[in-house]
């Protein structure tokens, strides 16, 4: 007789967790909206850190790297963007229930050139006029949007029978690195 794990117990799409006061049951619904409430959480993260750095420096930065950085960063996000068309773009990292696996553009290098495109220009702006807080708003910035791709990175696996193939061909955020 095969053992029951009492924390992978389902039935009628409900799950149940053991905790101090007992067997707990959670819908798959309730999972879920506390998995939404976790991404709105890391865009907001992402977004507070993207509009503390745009009102506390200079936009268009003077320093060379740092423009290469913004206008590096700007060219790759469109592109991502336009390579996405047939996909549903969303802020939100769930995957839409009409998405296709986009894999080509810049997707055919990295599976997250959008992440990319934002961690690359907002280091520009930081290169730019470095101070401490401005700093912190790009780390912010960078745990939210690794948080952001482990996640949705989960999502799409379960999502995509073929993506576990697109991984082994792909990396994550920095080309041929990580």
């Amino acid at each position: 007789m095969q053992a029951v794990n009492p924390l992978r117990l389902t039935a009628h799409n409900t799950k149940y967790a053991v905790s101090r006061r007992g067997l707990t049951a959670f819908s798959s619904r309730h999972r879920r909206d506390h998995l939404t409430l976790i991404g709105l959480l890391l865009v907001t993260l992402q977004f507070a850190g993207i509009i503390i750095l745009g009102i506390t420096g200079p936009g268009v930065p003077k320093d060379p790297t740092a423009s290469v950085l913004v206008w590096g960063g700007l060219v790759i996000g469109f592109w991502a963007v336009l390579s996405m068309r047939k996909s549903r773009f969303r802020v939100i990292p769930e995957v839409a229930p009409d998405a296709s696996l986009i894999t080509n553009g810049p997707y055919r290098v990295v599976r997250n050139p959008m992440y990319l495109s934002v961690l690359m220009a907002t280091l520009g702006w930081v290169i730019d006029f470095p101070t401490i807080p401005r700093a912190a708003a790009w780390l912010v910035i960078l745990l939210a949007l690794v948080s952001k791709l482990l996640y949705e990175e989960r999502l799409l696996a379960e999502r995509f029978p073929g993506y576990d193939i697109y991984k082994s061909r792909t990396k994550r955020l920095i080309p041929y690195i990580w």
